[in-house]
């Protein structure tokens, strides 16, 4: 019988830096964004409004907030995107269902100067009633604009609370409406004044 023969495994000394190389970037790797202060562990609250964007205007962070009983006020920061100064000249509403709620811009039509960001809660409040109106829903809203195309989508119905809780609640007029509105039901037109 022959003697038995041992083979002698190498191994590279070249291999053993880069192994180790890979191993260590790996642990430090998975090591980035652990621990109790990590992005991934943090509650971000984002604000419950909608972004409506259009071609020529863009609606930001659209929510109708609880007023009253059935009542609401939009609020929204409306920006042109066109370098030329528009309006907005109607606001329609529609529940889930597809009832239609009545919109009033406080002091009719809201300008939107080019490149500026109106808020309407500040500038003109706009007010929207109807029955079934309340926090927890969804509401189609249309705005129209004297220049731009309108914008339109759903947008959620919130409580006056958190971010919410300053907006102002518009002083009704004697028809129930707030005084010098512009009151269009369902997208109508405004009524004119026939007393001459």
């Amino acid at each position: 019988m022959g003697a038995a023969r041992v083979t002698r495994v190498r191994t590279s000394s070249r291999l053993l830096p880069g192994i180790a190389a890979v191993g260590a970037a790996t642990l430090i790797i998975s090591a980035c964004g652990t621990g109790l202060d990590a992005e991934t562990t943090r509650v971000y609250n984002a604000p419950a409004g909608a972004d409506l964007r259009g071609p020529d205007v863009d609606a930001l962070g659209s929510a109708v907030v609880i007023t009253g009983a059935g009542r609401g006020t939009l609020v929204t920061g409306l920006v042109g995107t066109v370098d030329a100064d528009d309006a907005l000249t109607g606001v329609q509403v529609t529940g889930e269902e597809g009832s239609d709620y009545t919109a009033t811009v406080e002091g009719g039509d809201l300008p939107i100067p080019a490149g500026e960001l109106v808020q309407t809660a500040d500038e003109a409040p706009i007010t929207i009633a109807g029955e079934g109106l309340e926090a927890g829903r969804l509401v189609m809203v249309q705005l129209a604009f004297e220049r731009g195309a309108p914008v339109g989508g759903f947008v959620p119905v919130v409580t006056r609370e958190g971010v919410y809780a300053e907006i102002p609640t518009p002083t009704p007029g004697p028809t129930g409406e707030p005084a010098d509105g512009r009151v269009r039901p369902g997208g109508a037109e405004e009524p004119t004044d026939t007393d001459g």
